[in-house]
């Protein structure tokens, strides 16, 4: 079990346990699954009013999974990680243990008892770096603004391949896309020409 939310880390077994600050009373984790080639995400939600006792009141079982949680508002959880095959349709085999592509996905946590995704956001093959490094992850909250580094494949040619930055916005409606801001060229050299933004920040 291991899943970031906000800048903090909550895992289990060797690893360090820490609950985020600004979650008082309750925290969300996920734990990866992988069977049959297919990985599982489950989301629980805890109630930590008695620390000494934590209590599991909502869970919420979706392909992929989430390495990387940060709270949006007070109701929204957004979860940076993989997609993945559904168990009731699996129409290909996966790119890589069951993962399909770099998701981004949007919970609606209003209700503890049953935490639902309201949207997600999907691309290639590839891997966000807040999956790895939680610090590799911006919400600005201002502008109600995610900035997430991403890295993306491509094809076998490399087309569609992909390095910078990914910006979305997230609210009660689901996730939007606000562009893309690439800081290398698909030949690995730095690209400060090619940026995508299909809104303004204002």
């Amino acid at each position: 079990l291991h899943a970031s939310l906000g800048n903090r880390t909550i895992a289990e077994r060797d690893e360090e346990r820490a609950v985020p600050a600004e979650h008082q009373a309750a925290a969300e984790v996920c734990r990866r699954r992988q069977r049959r080639r297919l990985m599982e995400d489950h989301l629980y939600v805890l109630d930590l009013r008695n620390a000494a006792t934590p209590k599991v009141v909502g869970e919420l079982k979706i392909p992929g999974y989430s390495g990387y949680l940060h709270p949006i508002g007070e109701n929204l959880l957004l979860g940076v990680g993989q997609s993945g095959l559904d168990s009731s349709n699996n129409p290909s085999p996966p790119i890589r243990g069951g993962q399909t592509g770099v998701q981004f996905s949007l919970f609606d946590i209003s209700d503890p008892a049953l935490p639902r995704r309201i949207d997600t956001q999907t691309y290639g093959g590839g891997a966000a770096a807040a999956e790895f490094d939680p610090k590799a992850f911006l919400y600005w909250k201002p502008r109600n603004l995610i900035i997430a580094p991403t890295n993306l494949h491509g094809d076998h040619r490399g087309r569609g391949a992909f390095s910078g930055l990914v910006l979305l916005r997230a609210n009660a409606d689901g996730l939007k896309v606000v562009g893309r801001l690439a800081t290398k060229g698909a030949d690995g050299t730095v690209n400060g020409t090619a940026v995508t933004i299909t809104e303004s920040f204002d």
